[in-house]
């Protein structure tokens, strides 16, 4: 039993497992090892050699110690270089291990004769065996750093030298030199611990670093997937952006020709059936086309394409328009829609998105208010407007009333009417408010009434002119509109409903064909009718120059396109031309056209 002990003590310290990190480790400290250890035994002979001649008449002992020394440090050198050129190469850690401490087991043997030699000739100069023990003492407390490693290195430098010179001390003979002994004898326990300890340390640091450079690598694997898959997501949402905005475009064109179409087709209807089947007609495209706005609008706030325009926004103007837009829709369905004043107020925003959730609060509020009245009021909180729709309908449950900013949600409508919408529009609310950062504010109580507020910040000092509203009322009109438009369809659905409002219309598909047909003509037109991409790339602005170029004066341009792209936003802005987005109203397109011409 106890030689097994003995062979797994052997087995566990003499022999351990080594990591090429370890035997790595080893090696780096091998030039401060040599280095210190030299510096240490050099000064100890200088004062050897200075201090007490007479004990040590031939110097010959001191010398030859030297020179073994000096023999080992370059042995042990040649050996770093040996390490240096394969260090980075898959060699094997114990081999070179061993062969490190056979070397370090060389230069204990070597410093531990010269050290016994002076503990044996100059026993009786106590302060210099003070010196020597302390030498010794404290190169094996550095060899526990310098060889912590590997045990074996440090108990194969520090054996040998620490056993010669307590050796000698004890068989020399005298207190001091005893007590030496015995001290020399226990620090080989206490350095070997101290080792254990420090080669654990060191054994957990590399560990450590190992582990996390792996993770380094596994995180660099990951963040590659991700990255990847960041980029795959980033090329899908910029197909699913491209898709909707051609979808936009596309699903724009022929909702617009038919609006225009039904439109007309009111107008002109010879008898009362014609009339109710246009009105239908006219109805369900009108729903259709508050639908495609809503989903597309929705579509482009969730994949994150919206970009506000922030400027200064006139309240009065956005009163104006709320009244003209709201007042006969509430008076058809029995209520009351009152709008306060708020002239000479200004507040920084988007206009058409502000608009736009203004809109749809007023919309949910008409929807949900069987009787009573709607009111549009605004109210002044510190810095900041707070713009409050009103409304006196079925109310809100406390418990659902976070539900109706989610999408597709319905509360009222359990059947799914199709004339009550498709559930965005405070959706579409709620995702405005994230982009301009205007906070939204719902309070209701059931059969009582709800009430929307949007806080949004108010501008103290306009540096825009005040507008001057003023209403226009819808009536024939005698002006000659331009309309240019490279689908047919539009253009014939155009040209229809503006003869029936009494305007004189001519309808072409490109700028240059509408410079011809003036030049042939002379028709003059009074307001411009444009789509915005037209024929050959070129845009509605081009086609605006080319016809004041042509004329020589300037007139009021109207560019109604189903891009709704900020960039396009901003160049027909920079150009002074006024827009409308595909598909717009008959009703709204006259108000527009008058306001324009009026």
């Amino acid at each position: 039993m106890n030689s097994e002990k003995i062979s797994n003590f052997i087995e566990q310290h003499w022999r351990p497992p080594v990591t090429r990190e370890e035997t790595q480790a080893l090696f780096d400290q091998l030039s401060l090892a040599l280095i210190t250890s030299t510096i240490m035994l050099v000064w100890l002979m200088a004062v050897l050699w200075l201090t007490d001649k007479s004990a040590h008449p031939d110097p010959t002992w001191l010398l030859v110690w030297f020179g073994a020394l000096i023999w080992v440090l370059v042995v042990r050198l040649r050996l770093r270089k040996q390490f240096k050129q394969v260090r980075d190469q898959d060699f094997d850690p114990l081999w070179w291990a061993h062969r490190y401490t056979k070397l370090g087991t060389l230069s204990g043997l070597v410093t531990g004769v010269g050290g016994a030699c002076v503990a044996w000739i100059l026993f009786e100069n106590v302060p210099l065996m003070a010196l020597l023990a302390m030498t010794f003492v404290l190169m094996s407390l550095g060899s526990t750093v310098v060889h912590a490693a590997f045990r074996p290195a440090h108990l194969a430098y520090v054996m040998p030298m620490l056993l010669l010179v307590g050796g000698a001390g004890l068989l020399r003979g005298g207190w001091f030199l005893s007590l030496q002994g015995l001290f020399c004898f226990g620090m080989i326990y206490i350095t070997y611990r101290l080792a254990l300890k420090k080669n654990q340390d060191l054994v957990e640091s590399i560990q450590l670093r190992l582990e996390n450079a792996k993770l380094v690598v596994q995180l660099k694997d990951e963040n590659q997937i991700a990255e990847a898959a960041r980029k795959q997501a980033e090329l899908a949402n910029a197909a699913k952006t491209r898709f909707f905005a051609a979808a936009s475009h596309d699903l724009r064109q022929p909702a617009q020709a038919i609006e225009l179409f039904a439109a007309a087709l009111f107008n002109d209807a010879p008898d009362e059936p014609s009339r109710r089947a246009a009105t239908n007609i006219l109805s369900g495209m009108r729903e259709l086309m508050g639908m495609i706005e809503s989903l597309l609008d929705f579509v482009r706030i969730d994949t994150a394409t919206l970009v506000p325009t922030v400027g200064q926004v006139s309240m009065a103007e956005l009163s104006m328009h709320m009244r003209t837009e709201f007042t006969a829709q509430a008076a058809k369905l029995g209520l009351k829609f009152r709008v306060a004043r708020c002239r000479h107020t200004w507040v920084q925003s988007d206009r058409v998105m502000l608009e736009r959730m203004v809109r749809n609060l007023i919309h949910y509020a008409l929807r949900y208010t069987p009787n009573g009245k709607v009111l549009l009021g605004y109210r002044r909180v510190g810095e900041h407007l707070r713009i409050e729709v009103h409304d006196t309908g079925i109310g809100i449950a406390p418990e659902k009333q976070a539900q109706v900013f989610e999408e597709f949600v319905q509360l009222g409508n359990p059947e799914r009417d199709h004339k009550k919408g498709l559930g965005l529009g405070l959706a579409i609310v709620s995702g405005l408010s994230r982009i301009l950062d205007h906070p939204i504010k719902l309070c209701s109580k059931p059969g009582v009434g709800t009430l929307f507020s949007i806080t949004v910040p108010l501008v103290s000092k306009p540096n825009l002119p005040i507008p001057e509203l003023v209403y226009v009322p819808q009536k024939p009109e005698t002006a000659n509109v331009l309309v240019i438009d490279d689908d047919e369809r539009v253009r014939e659905s155009m040209t229809g409903l503006l003869r029936t409002w009494g305007y004189t219309v001519k309808a072409v598909d490109s700028a240059v064909l509408a410079v011809q047909m003036m030049e042939n003509t002379g028709f003059d037109p009074d307001v411009l009718l444009l789509d915005y991409r037209l024929r050959h790339g070129l845009t509605a602005i081009d086609a605006v120059d080319q016809i004041h170029e042509f004329l020589g004066y300037k007139v009021p341009a109207l560019v109604m396109t189903g891009n709704t792209e900020p960039e396009v936003k901003d160049k027909l802005a920079q150009h002074g031309l006024s827009v409308v987005y595909k598909p717009v109203s008959s009703v709204k397109l006259r108000e527009v056209l008058a306001t324009m011409l009026a």
